[in-house]
């Protein structure tokens, strides 16, 4: 399990590919760029897709493409001051596909989770790193049965890193996979592999509370549909405390994000309704039970509806995602609630120039809540979006939609560092691949 030499690995310090720094003045405005940082392998798609951080350091996880045409794992640190590239770490581990999906910070090590191609399928693959250095301290590469299996997420608290995801049975079929590792050695502390009706289940994100580990995703009922699951663990011993598996009617559910406050987790994605298509649900449960304590299911035009992000800060959460309107095409949504009741506070749903458009995640710097995804422009293409709110009143304090090259953009993950945002996703070069990309916001 402890393997630090598998497959090619690049550890070194490196000069950005392209970087644009904007020295950060004391009087920075909300919204104002302070920094972008743009990587370009190879003809390709190089895509950031997660980012955690603390501090000075930011860390980013994903995939870029090599010289042979196919997608290597890729994990960077970054000055969250100027933007410098710190160290990376890249591993082609088998002329496939390799890519890091998610990442987690616990003290001094920092863990991301993915899959990693072994010549015939994808393995489950976590890595950790000294944060300083990028040193590879340890990696999990797990296969059950010569099947393809994924690490989705990965979470931290204290000394235990938790990762979910799925792995592929003997009987062909993939299962529900939640691992614990400790942070500093990788020994696996428990797992939890479960298997509902013999057919497709699957972890989607992890988050820790306290002394519990809660995982949510979807699991297959007798009928054949998607089941909505959300499962508590034990933090130490893996113990399940309670499930949670909701089938609104006979359609798919799924979790797809949660979050967690005091007594309380929340968690969205969408539901099945009467009349055949998905809504989008948000559910806050009593994290000690999972007793449910209140829902939004939200239906705004009789079609596709799903939230796939989720925050708070105090009493205030939010949640983000798509809601199709009356034109059938989909809007990029926020919805905000008092996390207490569930009463709704404010709404915004954008739609700029007729297209399908979408928020992939939201991340809260004090009384600013920062949105992001992607905007179809009149051109038809997708283009970067990140857009501020007031979180008391909703209004908008800034937006940057931002074409790079008349392609498609995207942000896909963000963090707060202290007074500034870092969003990171990827944007369409003149030449028509991908490129990697960090945009670095001031916030008030």
């Amino acid at each position: 399990m402890k393997n630090q030499t598998i497959g090619s690995i690049l550890l070194s310090v490196i000069p950005a590919a392209t970087l644009l720094l904007i020295p950060p003045a004391s009087h920075a405005a909300g919204g104002d760029l302070l920094w972008t940082n743009q990587l370009d392998t190879a003809a390709g798609r190089d895509q950031a897709l997660a980012v955690t951080g603390k501090g000075r350091g930011v860390f980013v996880a994903g995939r870029t493409r090599n010289a042979a045409g196919n997608d290597d794992w890729q994990v960077n640190s970054y000055d969250a001051v100027n933007g410098a590239v710190l160290w990376t770490n890249r591993l082609d581990l088998a002329a496939g596909r390799d890519e890091a999906l998610s990442i987690a910070l616990a003290g001094k090590v920092v863990a991301a989770a993915g899959r990693v191609r072994n010549g015939n399928n994808d393995d489950w693959f976590v890595r950790a790193y000294d944060t300083a250095t990028g040193t590879v301290l340890w990696s999990d590469q797990y296969n059950l049965t010569n099947g393809n299996d994924r690490a989705n997420a990965i979470a931290a608290a204290g000394k235990t890193f938790v990762a979910a995801g799925r792995v592929r049975n003997i009987a062909g079929d993939d299962d529900w996979f939640v691992r614990a590792y400790d942070t500093a050695t990788g020994t696996v502390l428990w797992s939890d592999q479960y298997d509902s009706a013999a057919d497709n289940d699957e972890a989607v994100v992890v988050t820790i509370l306290g002394t519990k580990a809660i995982a949510v995703g979807h699991v297959t009922n007798g009928a054949g549909d998607f089941d909505w699951l959300v499962r508590a663990y034990d933090l130490s011993t893996g113990n399940i405390l309670w499930t949670r598996q909701l089938d609104k009617v006979a359609g798919d559910d799924a979790a797809l994000a949660i979050t967690g406050s005091g007594r309380a987790i929340y968690v969205s994605g969408y539901v099945g309704n009467a009349a055949g298509n998905e809504d989008w649900e948000v559910r806050a449960y009593d994290a000690g039970t999972g007793n449910l304590l209140w829902e939004d299911q939200f239906d705004f035009a009789n079609d596709d509806d799903r939230a796939v992000g989720l925050a708070i800060r105090g009493k205030t959460l939010v949640a983000v995602g798509r809601v199709r309107n009356v034109a059938g095409d989909s809007d990029f949504a926020v919805r905000t609630y008092d996390a207490s009741n569930g009463s709704l506070l404010w709404q915004d749903r954008i739609n700029p120039a007729g297209f399908d458009d979408s928020a992939t995640g939201v991340t809260i710097s004090g009384s600013t809540i920062v949105a992001f995804g992607r905007l179809t422009n009149a051109n038809g293409d997708t283009d970067w979006a990140v857009r501020a709110y007031s979180a008391k009143t909703g209004g908008v304090l800034w937006n940057d939609q931002y074409d790079q090259a008349a392609g498609d953009d995207q942000a896909a993950a963000a963090i707060a560092l202290g007074k500034r945002i870092v969003v990171v996703g990827d944007a369409q070069n003149l030449a028509g691949d991908s490129d990697w990309l960090l945009r670095t916001y001031a916030v008030k």
